[in-house]
């Protein structure tokens, strides 16, 4: 059921001093044909240009709410913020250095949104470099990706993108599996570094829907500069992704056949974290 004066989309764009990319970001939803949506930009006080640029973008598009925020809070604070706000029944997160292909909107409601589906819509990912080079960086051949097939290589390395902003979820879903309690300890802090809590939503919603809807379309394109995550943060991203999937293995107990257990237990030594060792033992003792 959608309410009349609720949007079935909300496009969720948490940003922070990036006054280089946000008009691109925005304009890319924008110039969508589809048009059954909201947008709402969190800033996390920026210090530069960037609300001045989204207001601009704002004037001529009611359909666009800005919230500021004096300081910052941290990105999952801010992605907290962003879905509190949200009214949609689904959620596409767009990072605001990112942007996103033509027409893929109508196809997501062509093939998920008018059937108020719970399954995700994703993937067709494509890296653009900082030299302006583009390239493929993830595509998923077959119309879908069922839930067996992703449980089963879940935690075994990532066949997905990471990102949520390659993916169009229910609001429901994201809700259920936007995890802040992901624990921490001396080379862990999945929730402070933001490394992890993205991910999970994508792996909960999968999950609990039965699978994944695939574009093979250029659904969204993911900028590569000194500032990004994946340059800055590059040491830290698999081993946080790594310890937050192990936990969130164990919390939803997602793995049972033997030969996942025994795998996991391993990466848990690999990581000589106490936890995740203590986690695997007690699962594979179940």
């Amino acid at each position: 059921y959608k309410s009349y004066n609720m949007p079935l989309l909300s496009i969720l764009i948490p940003t922070y001093n990036r006054e280089k990319y946000i008009r691109e970001c925005i304009m890319s939803v924008l110039r969508q044909s589809f048009t059954d949506f909201e947008v709402i930009i969190s800033d996390n006080g920026s210090s530069d240009m960037t609300v001045k640029i989204a207001e601009e973008c704002a004037r001529s598009d009611c359909r666009l709410r800005i919230l500021r925020h004096s300081t910052n809070r941290g990105a999952v604070a801010n992605w907290m913020a962003c879905m509190k706000a949200a009214s949609g029944q689904y959620i596409h997160w767009l990072w605001s250095d990112d942007y996103i292909g033509a027409g893929i909107y109508n196809e997501w409601y062509d093939r998920a949104g008018s059937h108020s589906t719970a399954m995700p819509f994703g993937c067709g990912t494509f890296i653009h470099e900082s030299t302006g080079e583009i390239r493929d960086s993830f595509s998923y051949a077959e119309p879908s990706l069922s839930a067996l097939d992703f449980r089963a290589s879940l935690g075994l390395g990532q066949k997905l993108p990471i990102t949520p902003a390659a993916y169009i979820i229910p609001i429901q879903a994201i809700r259920r599996h936007f995890y802040t309690d992901i624990p921490t300890n001396r080379r862990f802090d999945c929730v402070g570094r933001a490394i992890g809590p993205d991910w999970l939503m994508i792996a909960g919603a999968i999950i609990d829907a039965g699978g994944l809807i695939c574009t093979s379309r250029r659904f969204l394109y993911c900028r590569r500069h000194a500032e990004s995550i994946s340059i800055t943060s590059s040491d830290h991203l698999k081993r946080h992704y790594d310890f937050a999937v192990c936990w969130f293995i164990w919390r939803e107990k997602i793995l049972t056949a033997p030969w996942q257990r025994l795998i996991f237990l391993g990466k848990a030594v690999r990581y000589m974290s106490f936890d995740m060792i203590k986690w695997a033992t007690a699962m594979w003792a179940r």
